[in-house]
């Protein structure tokens, strides 16, 4: 539900209503959602850019497995760290 939120095709695109539904999602432990939120925090996109809770979104996601995020995790932190 938060990526239609996200995706002006389907509803008006409405940031923290997504990270609403993310959240939700990532509450009962989906690891996609939790992935969305940590791209919601490093691209600013309805909230203030923060990077320690992107690194916290994408650590929950990679301790699920999710493929995609461990380079976005060692990017920020050869950047940052």
């Amino acid at each position: 539900m938060g990526l239609a939120y996200c995706i002006e095709d389907y509803v008006d695109i409405d940031y923290k209503e997504a990270l609403k539904w993310y959240t939700k999602a990532a509450d009962k432990d989906n690891v996609d959602a939790k992935y969305d939120i940590g791209k919601m925090y490093l691209q600013a996109y309805g909230v203030k850019k923060n990077y320690r809770e992107t690194l916290s979104y994408f650590i929950k996601a990679a301790a699920q497995g999710h493929k995609e995020v461990y380079s976005l995790i060692e990017k920020i932190n050869s950047e940052f760290y």
